[in-house]
């Protein structure tokens, strides 16, 4: 009897864990936001370095800028994805879980020009980095549990930004830095929650590591 019962509760926990994997979306590219924090990176670089971005204009024009570049190569690998889903023919349902960062984003831009006309363009950093966090946070339950990590990683910065705001181009290196780390970060949790058998190196592109199986 208590053999059955414990054969009954491992069939009831696979099958709950098969039910939560298939739940989870899988329309986020790790390498897609990787790609996007290396450009965020190239952006913090130049707008605190050079003498052109020396204008709030120029450098939010340079952040706009690096915001579309990485916006195009997330979304493009989001619409691979969703051209080719693996359940046949792509429906809308299939975007619902996009629409936590779809409403950020949207927040994020009528913010920046809040924020730009009120002359208060310093805040800006922690203002994205907190609803990045935020994002993160509100997809938890169609991504891997490690994403937590990486949200509350842009909470603690955000917040830390908007207590003690740098001035607009001095810290441009610093959110450059922070969603480098970020989305590098978040990428590689993606990247080891598409298979079983994945790596770290195979997110570099190096071929997939087998597991040793014995004779």
């Amino acid at each position: 009897m208590a053999t059955r019962i414990h054969q009954a509760l491992e069939e009831i926990r696979l099958l709950k864990s098969r039910i939560l994997e298939k739940q989870k979306f899988k329309g986020y590219s790790g390498r897609a936001r990787a790609i996007g924090g290396s450009v965020a990176l190239a952006g913090g670089l130049l707008g605190s370095s050079l003498t052109h971005f020396q204008s709030d204009p120029a450098l939010l024009l340079l952040w706009l800028t690096v915001a579309f570049i990485a916006g195009l190569i997330n979304f493009g690998a989001l619409f691979y994805w969703f051209v080719r889903h693996p359940d046949g023919t792509p429906k809308w349902v299939h975007l619902k879980p996009v629409l936590p960062f779809a409403l950020i984003l949207w927040t994020g831009v009528g913010s920046t020009i809040a924020l730009s006309q009120a002359g208060a363009p310093q805040l800006h950093y922690g203002f994205w980095m907190s609803l990045y966090g935020l994002g993160y946070f509100l997809s938890l339950h169609v991504l891997p549990r490690g994403i937590a990590s990486v949200g509350l990683f842009y909470l603690f910065c955000g917040g830390l930004l908007l207590w003690f705001p740098q001035d607009f181009q001095a810290g441009a290196w610093i959110m450059g830095l922070v969603f480098f780390v970020g989305e590098w970060w978040a990428g590689f949790v993606l990247h080891l929650d598409e298979g079983e058998h994945t790596h770290v190196f195979n997110f570099f592109g190096f071929p997939k590591f087998k597991q040793d199986t014995q004779p």
